[in-house]
């Protein structure tokens, strides 16, 4: 409160409408005062009774006017709010103009401090303890960071699964499912295995907590960091365990397993991952079925050893035995010099070998010269004993030795589909060289014999049958004396065809020449004209060295050889 002081005198005479102006003149005349306080001037609308004793105003009208005067006391209070935190740091009385003293960061159960900002909000600045200073009374208030936990997903093989940072006391969104491809690995399983159908993924089941055996439960509030497995569930074959069999490789583990444990009610299935080199491997034991097939694309099984056989399949007096060669398996054969026997893949003793489309057997080579001059065979497939060949697709094909298909008397090859090609040995002028040797029985009842030294070789005595689609190159029938034979079965409804037919034998072209007039050489239900004219007149081949153009022969619609 303020006491003001008048001239009386003059204040009488400003009495009635001046006395206004009077008073706002007195009051201004005493600066020094206003000066030194804070100051507030009056304007005022007076009316005034003075009395000798005593001055009494009735003031009627009255305006307040402020003006922007720097306060003359030179110290300020700086206060902390520390929002729920501990301890609160005590005020600091400052002198204006002074910096604030950091105080020690308060604690909040799980928060994190960011530091003492200029107002009550989450935008408001911080205050800067090295820059700002304090010009009047403020109060500064903790911020805080509410703590996070992080959540991270294990998909155990599938697709990734973003980490994600939770606050403290949250729950975690359940992110989408995850996928995972076909889970089968490159082992051994037991029973049939058809690759192309076997299901793409696993079926996604849950998450779960490490540790625990049950779904996690998203509405749980998270207060720790944690992680999250996923479970899959597979209905499909589960590899067995031939880690500790002997071998260097998979594929020669899988060999020692099966011998060890044959299954008359089921069948084996390798998938291979991956390319290999592998030494001889031999299925000798009873009720023995093998498949292998290639995983994630053509796989290559090569033979380690310059010489010798790279599969034996099967053993006297064992039976039930069978190897098939599935999609994307490449067995191929090592390149050595030998003049004796070799064979890449021996199939004996009632044994079963299969090849399945997709398989191949390739790069069986023997560079010895003298090969065709000592009367024995290297042969990329040998059939024998009684045993089946049965190649329903594939490939034989880029071999160099005698024959690539080799069938003995009592054996059986049954060619279905596939390719017999590009094979070809060192020296072309032996009597027997061919893409197949036929000694036994041969069903051709698909597939494709050609572009070999010779595609199809049918020895004395035996014949073989073309159904189907089946086509071949070049055929020879060979026999050695006026009683011997060598024919070809044509049945109904057989569409390929032969490109060349020839003729062969140990003999002058004029006896050889003999032998075969009057011989039915081409016989079945499907021996008519049209038939017929699918098999072009070659030559004559003697002795495997002297070829004769047939031309003045050929065989009538009843399939028998005479002259024109």
């Amino acid at each position: 409160m303020k006491s003001l002081f008048f001239d009386v005198a003059a204040a009488a005479r400003s009495a009635g409408a001046g006395a206004d102006n009077q008073c706002k003149t007195a009051l201004e005349a005493d600066s020094s005062t206003s000066q030194k306080s804070r100051g507030k001037f009056w304007n005022m609308a007076c009316f005034a009774v003075i009395t000798a004793v005593a001055i009494i105003f009735s003031v009627t009208s009255c305006d307040w006017i402020e003006e922007n005067i720097a306060p003359d006391d030179p110290m300020c209070v700086v206060k902390f709010d520390s929002k729920g935190g501990s301890p609160t740091p005590d005020a600091q009385t400052l002198e204006k103009g002074s910096f604030v003293v950091r105080p020690s960061n308060p604690t909040r159960a799980n928060h994190s401090f960011v530091g003492w900002a200029k107002a009550d909000n989450q935008t408001s600045d911080l205050w800067n303890f090295q820059t700002d200073v304090a010009t009047a009374n403020i109060t500064l208030f903790a911020r805080w960071r509410i703590n996070t936990h992080l959540v991270t997903f294990d998909s155990d093989g599938g697709t990734a699964v973003e980490n994600v940072n939770v606050a403290h006391g949250s729950r975690a969104t359940r992110p989408a499912n995850p996928t995972r491809a076909f889970p089968a690995t490159a082992e051994l399983y037991i029973g049939e295995i058809d690759v192309s159908a076997l299901p793409a993924h696993y079926t996604f089941a849950e998450w779960r907590r490490t540790g625990e055996s049950t779904a996690f439960n998203f509405n749980t509030p998270i207060t720790e960091p944690i992680t999250l497995r996923a479970v899959w569930t597979y209905s499909g074959p589960q590899p067995i365990n031939i880690s500790a069999q002997t071998g260097s490789n998979r594929v020669e583990q899988a060999f020692t397993y099966v011998r060890a444990n044959p299954n008359t009610d089921e069948k084996y299935t390798l998938l291979v991952g991956r390319s290999i080199t592998i030494a001889r491997q031999t299925l000798d034991v009873s009720n023995v079925n093998l498949t292998i097939i290639g995983m994630g694309g053509r796989r290559t099984i090569s033979f380690s050893d310059a010489n010798g056989t790279m599969i034996a399949i099967g053993a006297t007096g064992r039976y039930g035995i069978s190897l098939t060669i599935g999609n994307n398996i490449t067995l191929r054969g090592s390149s050595f010099s030998s003049s004796s026997n070799r064979y890449m893949i021996n199939v004996t003793q009632g044994a079963e070998f299969i090849m399945q489309e997709g398989s191949e057997i390739s790069g069986y080579v023997n560079n010895n010269s003298n090969e065709p001059n000592w009367g024995g065979y290297t042969l990329a497939i040998m059939v024998g004993g009684g045993s089946t060949f049965l190649m329903n697709g594939g490939e034989i094909k880029d071999n160099r030795v005698t024959n690539s298909v080799h069938v003995l008397s009592g054996s059986t090859f049954t060619m279905r589909g596939g390719e017999i090609k590009n094979n070809n040995a060192r020296i072309t002028t032996h009597t027997t060289i061919s893409g197949v040797f036929s000694g036994g029985t041969f069903n051709m009842e698909g597939g494709e014999i050609r572009n070999n030294v010779g595609d199809l070789y049918i020895s004395e005595g035996r014949s073989v049958t073309l159904s189907g689609d089946a086509e071949v190159g070049s055929v020879r029938l060979n026999a050695t004396s006026a009683t011997s034979y060598a024919r070809i079965s044509i049945a109904a409804g057989w569409t390929g065809r032969v490109d060349r037919l020839n003729f062969s034998g140990n003999s002058t072209l004029s006896t050889l020449t003999n032998w075969w007039i009057g011989k039915p050489v081409l016989t079945g239900a499907g021996v008519n004209a049209a038939n017929v004219a699918r098999f072009p007149m070659g030559d004559f081949i003697l002795s495997g060295t002297q070829r004769n153009p047939i031309t003045l022969h050929e065989i009538n619609s009843d399939g028998v050889f005479v002259s024109k």
